[in-house]
């Protein structure tokens, strides 16, 4: 639980770092960008324990993820308009092969058969009319990539991949869309971190315990999330 004072600095940083934002701030592209990944740590600490999954209401608050959205966005309109001596070209060296990620290939080319038929994918299915197809091609690929701390950067990538569309859903409790952030944090939970320990851990059960009563058929689909986290999956 946060204490009202963080809460303050928190709701100040956020509404400083807005009118920066709003300004143009082209000549100042580092400190923006340095700014927006510290915010977007912070988001994704959590400080509770990783031992007991949350309940359903609990699970459809994904304000955290939101707001790593926002870094992408930010990203793309520096890579076009502004100079960055630090954060860009960290970017670059950390994921030289980024483009690998963006597997905008339409129809069922590189996804696994059980995929395939879960999420619908026909030959004809392109990621900007199917609603999941996206960040499914985001996942086969982060899965391909050794799981370890130093692919952090790598993992992200999903994020990406997704739209505000895409985060509705997992608000909603899509079940769809809830496996595919399954994957993504179990490959986060690989990843060990102090900033993503814990939310990638709970996060990850919480889906996987929602999941198994939800949908008590993909025991087996479970199962990569369910390791990586550390979940039990009752299998009657």
């Amino acid at each position: 639980m946060q204490s009202h004072e963080e809460i303050m600095h928190w709701t100040q940083a956020i509404s400083l770092f807005r009118e920066v934002l709003e300004g143009d701030w082209d000549g100042n592209t580092d400190a923006v960008l340095g700014t927006s990944f510290f915010l977007n740590s912070l988001a994704f600490i959590d400080v509770r324990p990783t031992t007991v999954p949350r309940i359903a209401s609990e699970l459809r608050l994904f304000g955290w993820l939101r707001v790593q959205l926002g870094f992408t966005q930010l990203i793309w309109r520096a890579s076009l308009r502004s100079t960055s001596n630090v954060w860009l070209p960290f970017f670059r060296s950390s994921v030289p092969d980024a483009v690998w990620f963006y597997d905008e290939r339409p129809g069922t080319v590189g996804i696994p058969d059980r995929f395939v038929e879960l999420y619908e994918v026909t030959e004809v299915s392109t990621c900007d009319t199917h609603t999941y197809l996206r960040p499914l091609r985001r996942i086969c690929r982060i899965l391909q990539i050794e799981k370890k701390p130093e692919n952090t950067i790598r993992f992200i990538q999903f994020v990406q991949g997704m739209s505000t569309n895409f985060a509705q859903l997992l608000e909603d409790l899509d079940p769809r869309a809830l496996l595919l952030c399954s994957y993504w944090l179990g490959c986060m939970c690989c990843t060990n971190l102090w900033w993503t320990r814990n939310r990638s851990l709970n996060e990850c059960r919480s889906i996987c315990a929602f999941l198994m009563k939800a949908r008590p058929g993909w025991i087996e689909l479970l199962e990569f999330p369910a390791v990586c986290s550390g979940f039990w999956l009752c299998r009657t």
